[in-house]
C-alpha cells in the first residue's frame, strides 16, 4: 500500500478541477491512501471523498507561511509516511516540498505550459491553438506515479442530477418552474459581466413567475451587492450559507447555472449541473473550461485581442472591456432561454 501526497494549495477553482479526479482516483485504488494538501477554506469539498482520501488543512498565511512554513509541513507529514508526492500546483512553496521529499521519495510536477500560455495571449501575432485541459494535466501526473483514472471512474463521482432536491426543498420550498442560479462575480475585472447589464438580466428572469432565482457570491463587497439586488427584486433567493457542500447540493438541482469564469463554474460542473459560462478577458482555449460541460454552454464575444490574459489579470488595453461590454443583456437572457429549453 503506497501513501501519496497531492499538493494543490489555490485557488478554489483549481482544486475544484481536481476533486472529481482525486475521488476517482481513491476509488480506482482503495488500496492505496492519498492525503490532499491544501487551504483550510476548501476542506469542505471533500466531506463526501472515499475514506482513503484525506485532506490536510495547511494555513500558508499564518502557522505555514513562507519556506520556514513549507519546511515544518514536511516535518508535520513525515509521521504520514509518505511514499510518492504528486505536485499539481508547479509554484515556489510547492517546490520547496518537492527538494525535501526528492531527497528519497519520487517527486511527480505538474506541466504549466508557460511558453504556450504566453503564445496564446501575446497581444500580436496570437496563436490560437488549444492548451490541454487543467483537469488532462493533472491526470498525467498521476500517469507519471504509476496511478490512471478512466473516463467511466471520472464519471461516476458525479452525482445524479437532483440528487439532492428532497433535502433542498426542505430549505427553499417546493420546486416549481425552473431553478436559475446566477454567480455573477469573479475575483478579476477582466472576467466580470458589468453588474448593470446583469442588473437587467436579474430583472427578467425574477418577473417570471417560473423561475425562482439564486444568487452566489461571498465576501462583503459582494454580498452588498447581493442584498441590494434582493431589496430590488424581492423574489430572488440568497442561499443560506453553511459552507461550499450545501451550496455544491443546491447546484445539484438547478435547472441552470449563469456564472463567469470563476471557482462557482468549476464548483456547478462538480455538482453536475448545466453550466452556463461567460467568458470575457480568459478563454477555455486556456484549458480552464468547466469539465463535462458541454462547448455551446459557453457564451463569448469573439475578438481579436481574446484572449488577453490566462487568469483575468491584466488590465484591458483597449480600455473598454469589449469582450463583456458589447454582449448584451438580451443577447444573455436568449441564450439561458433557449438552452433551458434545449
Amino acid at each position: 500500500m503506497a501513501t501519496v501526497l497531492i499538493t494543490r494549495f489555490s485557488a478554489l477553482g483549481d482544486v475544484t478541477i481536481a476533486l472529481p479526479l482525486v475521488r476517482a482516483l481513491a476509488s480506482t485504488y482503495p488500496d492505496d491512501r492519498f492525503l490532499f494538501l491544501s487551504q483550510p477554506f476548501v476542506a469542505d469539498l471533500f466531506a463526501e471523498s472515499p475514506s482513503n482520501l484525506v485532506f490536510i488543512p495547511v494555513n500558508i498565511k499564518k502557522e505555514y507561511k513562507g519556506v520556514k512554513g513549507m519546511v515544518d509541513v514536511f516535518r508535520m507529514l513525515k509521521a504520514e509516511h509518505v511514499d510518492i508526492v504528486c505536485d499539481l500546483h508547479g509554484v515556489h512553496r510547492t517546490h520547496v516540498l518537492d527538494i525535501l521529499f526528492s531527497f528519497n521519495k519520487p517527486v511527480y510536477r505538474v506541466k504549466k505550459e508557460r511558453k504556450a500560455r504566453r503564445r496564446l495571449v501575446r497581444r500580436w501575432r496570437k496563436r490560437h491553438v488549444p492548451l490541454k485541459p487543467a483537469l488532462e494535466r493533472y491526470r498525467e501526473v498521476f500517469h507519471k506515479a504509476g496511478f490512471d483514472v478512466s473516463d467511466a471512474a471520472l464519471s461516476q463521482t458525479l452525482p445524479p442530477i437532483g440528487f439532492h432536491l428532497e433535502s433542498m426543498e426542505r430549505l427553499y420550498g417546493k420546486k416549481e418552474g425552473y431553478w436559475l442560479g446566477i454567480a455573477p462575480f469573479a475575483r478579476h475585472e477582466g472576467k466580470r459581466y458589468p453588474l448593470a447589464d446583469m442588473d437587467r438580466v436579474l430583472d427578467h428572469f425574477t418577473s417570471r413567475s417560473f423561475f425562482t432565482v439564486f444568487l452566489f457570491g461571498g465576501g462583503q463587497e459582494e454580498t452588498a451587492i447581493m442584498n441590494a439586488w434582493k431589496q430590488k427584486f424581492s423574489s430572488i433567493v440568497m442561499p443560506v450559507k453553511t459552507g461550499l457542500a450545501q451550496e455544491i447540493q443546491l447546484m445539484n438541482c438547478l435547472d441552470g447555472l449563469l456564472t463567469m469564469d470563476s471557482a462557482n463554474m468549476h464548483l456547478g460542473a462538480l455538482a453536475n449541473t448545466n453550466v452556463f459560462s461567460i467568458w470575457g478577458a480568459t478563454h477555455p482555449l486556456a484549458g480552464f473550461a468547466p469539465w463535462n460541460q458541454p462547448v455551446t454552454n459557453r457564451l463569448q464575444v469573439e475578438l481579436p485581442c481574446r484572449p488577453c490574459s490566462i487568469y483575468g489579470k491584466k488590465p484591458c488595453y483597449r480600455k473598454d472591456h469589449a469582450c463583456m461590454t458589447h454582449l448584451s443583456p438580451d443577447r444573455v437572457i436568449s441564450f439561458i432561454a433557449e438552452n433551458l429549453h434545449s
